[in-house]
C-alpha cells in the first residue's frame, strides 16, 4: 500500500504536537518510497483529499500530486519531497520550508451546479529542530524564493504594485550566497547576495533597461529585508541562517545556541545585494 503513496499531508495538529512520532510511524513500514510530496494544512483532511480537478482531468494531475509543472510556471511556494524534508528535519540547525495547502470553492461552468473544491498553496510552515515554528504566507514569504529555495524557476515581480501603470518583470533562476561576520561573538551580521535573470512582462511606460534593472534590484532587496524582519519578529529563521553558522562557523554556532531557544535573536541582516541580468528586455518595447 505504501509503495503507491504520492503525497503526504500533515494536519496542523500533527505539525504542532506529534510530528516526530508521526514520521516514525510512516517510515516504520519500510515500504514507503522517498519520493512522495510533503505538505501541511490547517483544513479538514477529508475535504482536502477529495478535491476536484479542472476540465475533467485526472485527479492525479492536481497540484497535490504533480506540483512541479505549476512551480516551473510560477515559483511561489517550492514543493518538497519527503527525503529532502527528512534531511532537514534531522539536522540540528536547519529550517525546512513545508508548503501549506488549502481549498477554495470556485464556480465553474459544469453540468452540475456544485462548486468544486480546488487545491491551492497558501503559505509555508517553517520546521526547525523537529518542531513547527509557525506559518508564513503572502508578502511575509516573498523574500524566501530568492534566498531559501533550492531552485527558484521564475516568478513575476511588480515594480510599482500601488500604481495602475506598472512595470512587471519575470525574475528567473535566483541564486543566493550568504556570509556571516561578527565583532563581539554575540551578534552576527549576515550579508546576502542574490544573482538572477529578469525579463520584461509588462512595461506600459517603456522604461530603459538601466531603470528596469535598478528597480528590479531595489524591489527584491526590499522584499528580502521585509521577510527577514517579519519572520525574525516571530522567532522564525526562514533563511536558515543558523544552518549557515552550523556549517561554516561551528564554534560560534555552539556558543550562540547554548542555552538559547531562539538564536535568531542575535542575528542581524547587513548588506543585501541583488545583481540582475536583463534578458531580451529591448525586444518587448
Amino acid at each position: 500500500m505504501w509503495t503507491h503513496v504520492k503525497a503526504i499531508v500533515l494536519s496542523e495538529n500533527i505539525l504542532n504536537q506529534k510530528l516526530e512520532e508521526t514520521l516514525d510511524v510512516i517510515l516504520h513500514s519500510g515500504e514507503l518510497r522517498y519520493t512522495p510530496w510533503m505538505y501541511g494544512t490547517s483544513e479538514d483532511l477529508k475535504t482536502l483529499l477529495t478535491a476536484s480537478s479542472l476540465l475533467n482531468q485526472s485527479v492525479q494531475s492536481i497540484e497535490l500530486f504533480e506540483p512541479v509543472s505549476l512551480y516551473r510556471q510560477s515559483s511561489e511556494y517550492e514543493p518538497i519531497r519527503i527525503h529532502f524534508f527528512l534531511d532537514g528535519f534531522r539536522e540540528p540547525a536547519s529550517t525546512v520550508l513545508l508548503p501549506s495547502v488549502a481549498t477554495n470553492a470556485e464556480a465553474w461552468n459544469q453540468e452540475s451546479n456544485k462548486k468544486p473544491h480546488m487545491i491551492y498553496f497558501d503559505g509555508l510552515y517553517l520546521i526547525s529542530k523537529k518542531k513547527n515554528t509557525g506559518k508564513v504566507s503572502g508578502q511575509e514569504a516573498d523574500g524566501a524564493r530568492y534566498v531559501s529555495y533550492r531552485k527558484m524557476q521564475q516568478y513575476p515581480l511588480d515594480l510599482d504594485p500601488e500604481l495602475k501603470s506598472s512595470h512587471v518583470m519575470l525574475v528567473r533562476d535566483a541564486k543566493s550566497n550568504i556570509s556571516a561576520v561578527t565583532k563581539d561573538n554575540h551578534t552576527v551580521t549576515f550579508n546576502i547576495t542574490v544573482n538572477a535573470e529578469a525579463t520584461v512582462l509588462e512595461d506600459e511606460q517603456l522604461a530603459s533597461d538601466v531603470q528596469l534593472k535598478k528597480e528590479t534590484e531595489r524591489r527584491m532587496v526590499e522584499k528580502i529585508r521585509y521577510t527577514f524582519e517579519q519572520t525574525k519578529a516571530k522567532k522564525m529563521d526562514i533563511y536558515s541562517l543558523e544552518e549557515h553558522l552550523y556549517r561554516r562557523h561551528l564554534d560560534l554556532w555552539k556558543k550562540l545556541s547554548k542555552d538559547k531557544e531562539h538564536p535568531i535573536d542575535n542575528y542581524e541582516l547587513g548588506e543585501v545585494k541583488v545583481n540582475i541580468h536583463p534578458v531580451n528586455t529591448t525586444t518587448y518595447k
